[in-house]
C-alpha cells in the first residue's frame, strides 16, 4: 500500500488511531503519576480499543479483496 493507493475517506480513521495514541500515552501518564485514580486506567484502555478499531477500519478500506477486505 503506497500513499497514492490511500483511500481518502479512510483517511480520517488514520488521524483518529494517532488521537487516540497520544490520549493513551496522555492517559497512561497520568495512571503512572497518579495511580490512586483507577480511571485513568479505563480511559487508557478504552482508548487503545478505539486505536485498534480506527487501524482496523483504515487497513479495510485500503487493502485489496481478499480475507482482509471482503
Amino acid at each position: 500500500m503506497t500513499v497514492d493507493n490511500i483511500v481518502l475517506q479512510s483517511a480520517g480513521s488514520l488521524s483518529v488511531a494517532l488521537l487516540a495514541l497520544v490520549m493513551v500515552i496522555f492517559q497512561s501518564i497520568l495512571l503512572f503519576k497518579k495511580n490512586r485514580f483507577i480511571l485513568y486506567g479505563w480511559s487508557m484502555g478504552i482508548s487503545f480499543s478505539a486505536m485498534l478499531y480506527a487501524i482496523g477500519i483504515f487497513f479495510e478500506y485500503n487493502s485489496p479483496p481478499g480475507p482482509v477486505n471482503q
